[in-house]
């Protein structure tokens, strides 16, 4: 696998939600920044069980290790969280 740098715009996130989004009402992923902040990335159906989400000047402007899970909701009826993953971002010339 490729690094992944601070400051990188245009990089496609995907998460396996492991969950049919078939009526899916809201994907998200939810983000534990490594200064401990928290953000939430609105995403999209890539397939029949994936989201994704393609990064934006501000969002991977620390190096450090971001804690990505994906959050799926089907109405008022059902919230569903997904494994929790690291996505190691490296500071530039590292």
């Amino acid at each position: 696998m490729t690094k992944i740098y601070q400051g990188v715009v245009g990089l496609e996130i995907r998460l396996d939600t492991c969950q049919d989004l078939a009526g899916a009402t809201s994907m998200k992923i939810m983000v534990q920044k490594p200064d401990g902040a928290e953000a939430e990335w609105m995403a999209a159906q890539y397939n029949s069980t994936m989201i994704y989400y393609v990064t934006v000047d501000g969002d991977l402007a620390e190096s450090g290790n971001y804690i990505l899970q994906s959050s799926v909701e089907w109405g008022n009826a059902s919230r569903h969280l997904g494994e929790s993953v690291m996505l190691k971002v490296y500071r530039p010339y590292e």
